[in-house]
């Protein structure tokens, strides 16, 4: 005679399932890891990360490494906050900065808007890297 199973569902987790829950746990962890990259800049500080920044930053992991979207946030910072550099002085929230395409994308290490700001620090002397326009609260 035959045994059923109920819910046989349930007693069952293919590797997929398991492997994408590793996955989701993991950008979860990489956004988390973002949001305070970008707190620790304080260029705009939030409250909390919201829904909508969570699904603008993992469209962005879907691009871009974790490390190369926290490159950009300090790239960012540096440039916005040179008292000298005039051409960045327009601070972004998370979600705008992870939205435009000249934001995070233009900041990483091979953007344009960082190589031109290398390009015009070193124009100026080769001077420190970012002297602070705001200051730290």
């Amino acid at each position: 005679s035959a045994l059923k199973v109920i819910k046989y569902s349930l007693y069952q987790q293919p590797q997929s399932t398991t492997q994408s829950t590793k996955q989701s746990e993991t950008k979860e962890i990489y956004i988390n890891n973002i949001y305070i990259a970008w707190q620790e800049c304080a260029i705009i500080q939030h409250k909390k990360l919201t829904d909508t920044a969570k699904k603008l930053v993992q469209k962005r992991l879907n691009e871009f490494s974790e490390q190369e979207i926290i490159q950009a946030i300090n790239n960012y910072s540096i440039a916005l906050k040179d008292a000298d550099y005039a051409i960045c002085a327009y601070k972004w929230s998370l979600d705008e900065f992870m939205q435009r395409d000249k934001g995070m994308p233009a900041f990483v290490n091979s953007g344009y808007k960082w190589i031109n700001y290398l390009e015009w620090k070193h124009s100026q002397g080769g001077g420190e890297v970012g002297h602070s326009r705001y200051r730290e609260e």
